[in-house]
């Protein structure tokens, strides 16, 4: 059910794939005025938008190596961020490694601290990217295939979540695993793959999880 409300400027929370945003709204913010509540069902979006969403693209590397330690290769940037005085990007704890600001633009402050990136002052047309390793690429000890999951994808705010864009390029050898299985199965129409490769970008609201599901090729 969704439903019309003036949302009163608070913290905004915003998840991804390991990692946690946290936004602390300049006092002035009108940014989530009169909004359609979404209360957390994923819906792909098909409508116009009045505003152009955050969005999120990930660009993960697999090797063969990430078969045996299951570390890999994570490239993402966050473009179209909300105006606030704050925001940390939390990564889990032990999960990750090498992390690295190489990207920043209309942000007063960016710098990491711990397994965290801290933002200060993000202004309008905000661009933050990370480059890093993540631990998140695993064997399936029941089916034998590798899993690398995605998310949980969201934008909340206060008991809703708004629109998000979502885009992930990942890169596998081809030589050594085939891409079988995409979820959830609404995905693969908008999902272009070739060996050792795949592409989509979601449009959405809610609470999207991604799951890829490799075969490893017998030599």
């Amino acid at each position: 059910m969704k439903v019309k409300i003036k949302v009163i400027p608070a913290v905004i929370w915003l998840i991804t794939s390991l990692f946690v945003f946290l936004f602390s709204p300049l006092s002035n913010s009108t940014e989530f005025e009169f909004l359609d509540i979404n209360e957390g069902e994923l819906e792909f979006i098909t409508r116009p938008l009045k505003e152009t969403p955050h969005h999120h693209t990930t660009h993960i590397s697999i090797t063969a190596e990430s078969m045996k330690s299951g570390w890999i290769g994570n490239k993402q940037c966050h473009s179209n961020l909300q105006t606030v005085s704050a925001m940390e990007i939390v990564f889990r704890k032990g999960y990750v490694r090498n992390l690295n600001i190489s990207r920043s633009e209309n942000i007063g402050r960016v710098w990491i601290e711990g397994a965290t990136v801290q933002l200060q002052e993000v202004k309008k047309n905000a661009v933050v990217c990370i480059t890093s390793e993540t631990l998140s690429f695993k064997k399936n000890g029941h089916s034998g295939n590798y899993i690398w999951t995605g998310g949980p994808y969201m934008k909340k705010f206060l008991d809703g979540y708004f629109p998000m864009k979502v885009s992930i390029a990942i890169d596998y050898p081809s030589d050594k695993l085939m891409l079988e299985k995409l979820y959830p199965q609404a995905v693969e129409l908008k999902t272009v793959k070739l060996p050792g490769y795949v592409r989509l970008s979601v449009l959405f609201e809610g609470i999207l999880e991604l799951e890829t599901h490799f075969k490893e090729i017998s030599n």
